[in-house]
């Protein structure tokens, strides 16, 4: 018997579901190995990356990789580029940038890696990495000087994560106190504890406050906010360094027995060698005050002589210096600043020094003038040109400020007076942002000199109308009596009697201060505007 012939199967609903599922499964797993090739990918750049930040301290971290640290960070970057480069759409391509922006700043790409931070923001803007990357960029700012800049895109982060509006307060606090505006950034250290109470950064920027505190002269302020500080469970290092800076603000506010004690606990708990010798200067300095003159200074040098061409040792030689200043014996005095100059450069001690030995040099170029009416015009250009020496080349404007003024009051009668008196107003207004204290000083100078060229310019920056009548001349600081200020590298001084050393003469010495032809402006380009 024949057998049937097989007919084909008719397909029902459960065949065709069956079919569906098969292709709807094989198509996952397509998807799936692709999604797992990025997800292993940034995975495992991600364990490199937590890897190499293992030994980080919190924030603000701005300590370049180096050696191992370096290579890991190398090879998380390029794992991130990877997915970045590959797979630009995928939920991991915004943190792969983020953290490869991350990697490139701590291995010290400062440049590329705010580069990067900006392709965050401008291809991922709506991801939580686009704020984020933002207080990445204004880190680098912070690093690398760009303080303005900084400041300014800190302040455009207004709706992030927590911790991120956290830390935005914390460096916008911190920028402001590394451009010197002390008594602003007090205030936002201020706010930043009023808003933010239990952060983790809260110590920190308790002692940040207490630093501007002692700057500002607030000793009694800053002796509060250290006690509450520690009051607090601290790391050993940062206690330490908390208890040094209670000692500064005792001894400031005129305590010494309290400071003395307080520095003879630290030194039986300090451990790193910086903070002993910065103890030992200091107790130097308790017992100093108690001494005469010869014995202080006695003291001082024995102690630079322990620890040479160290920070303290130039600490010593500049109060050394300030003692035979005090003295009046002005070339014993600068011998040592300009040896507190050579023993640590770069310095807070070598910077102080450098400004004493430019006043000192400059006191006796103006003692070599006579003392006629012409040498009394050549006193307040020599004058007017410190003052520019501090804001050009020291970069002090406060100190700046004080010379313009003191050439203004000094010599109220010469056309040098108006000139100097708007560059102080200019120098609140440009460097310190002081608008109110620019304003009164332009408000003096038109009220006194109404009819110079600096008054209209005074008015422009008040908003008032310019008088049209003014026709005066331009002040010649242009120097006709040839001045030579005292080089550092020429004959210096020799030390007296009780140093221990004497100075090496071959320390860089001042910049050369040229005359400058008459109607030429000084300084940087727009340091007087509005003048035609």
């Amino acid at each position: 018997m024949n057998k049937p012939a097989l007919l084909p199967r008719e397909r029902g609903p459960a065949g065709t579901l069956r079919c569906a599922s098969m292709a709807l499964l094989a198509l996952s797993g397509v998807c799936l190995l692709s999604g797992c090739a990025y997800f292993n990918t940034y995975y495992n750049a991600k364990k490199l990356y937590d890897q190499a930040g293992r030994s980080r301290a919190g924030f603000p971290d701005t300590a370049k990789a180096g050696g191992a640290e370096a290579g890991l960070y190398q090879k998380s970057s390029d794992k991130f580029a990877m997915v970045v480069s590959k797979y630009p759409s995928s939920r991991w391509a915004a943190p792969s940038l983020y953290h490869l922006a991350e990697a490139t700043f701590r291995r010290g790409e400062y440049q590329k890696a705010q580069g990067l931070y900006e392709d965050v923001w401008h291809f991922y803007p709506g991801s939580k990495y686009a704020n984020r990357a933002r207080l990445g960029f204004a880190l680098a700012c912070w690093r690398m000087g760009e303080h303005e800049r900084g400041r300014r895109l800190l302040a455009s982060i207004t709706s992030a994560e927590s911790r991120v509006m956290e830390r935005s307060a914390f460096l916008y606090a911190l920028i402001g106190q590394s451009m010197g505006d002390t008594a602003e950034a007090a205030l936002q250290w201020e706010r930043f504890l009023y808003q933010h109470p239990k952060s983790g950064l809260a110590n920190q920027a308790r002692f940040q406050r207490a630093q501007c505190l002692v700057s500002l002269g607030d000793r009694g302020g800053a002796i509060a906010e250290l006690n509450k500080l520690l009051s607090s469970r601290l790391r050993k290092a940062f206690r330490i360094q908390a208890r040094l800076l209670l000692a500064s603000a005792l001894e400031q506010a005129g305590k010494p027995d309290e400071a003395l004690a307080l520095y003879r606990s630290l030194e039986k708990t300090a451990t790193d060698q910086g903070d002993l010798r910065t103890i030992a200067l200091r107790l130097a300095r308790i017992q100093a005050s108690s001494q005469d003159p010869p014995q202080a200074r006695s003291i001082f040098l024995e102690l630079a002589a322990k620890h040479p061409r160290t920070e303290t040792s130039a600490g010593a030689y500049l109060l050394v210096a300030e003692l035979w200043e005090q003295e009046n014996v002005m070339d014993s005095a600068r011998a040592y600043y300009n040896l507190a100059r050579q023993e640590s450069p770069g310095s807070t001690a070598a910077e102080e020094a450098l400004r004493s030995a430019s006043d000192i040099a400059m006191l006796q170029a103006l003692g070599s003038l006579a003392s006629d009416e012409k040498a009394r015009e050549q006193n307040a250009a020599v004058q007017f040109l410190m003052a520019e020496h501090y804001l050009f080349q020291l970069n002090q404007p406060d100190q700046a400020i004080e010379k313009y003024g003191l050439v203004a009051a000094s010599y109220p009668d010469l056309p040098i007076a108006a000139k100097s008196m708007y560059a102080a107003g200019w120098v609140q207004l440009s460097a310190k942002a002081d608008t109110a204290a620019a304003d009164s000083i332009f408000s003096q100078l038109v009220g006194r000199y109404p009819l110079t060229r600096y008054a209209n310019a005074a008015r422009e920056r008040l908003g008032l109308p310019w008088d049209t009548t003014v026709a005066d001349q331009e002040p010649d600081v242009g120097l006709s009596v040839p001045i030579t200020l005292p080089l550092d590298t020429a004959s210096v001084p020799r030390a007296p009697a009780d140093s221990v050393k004497a100075p090496d003469p071959a320390i860089p010495g001042l910049p050369d201060i040229k005359p400058r032809p008459p109607g030429e402006e000084t300084g940087k380009e727009g340091m007087i505007e509005g003048t035609k």
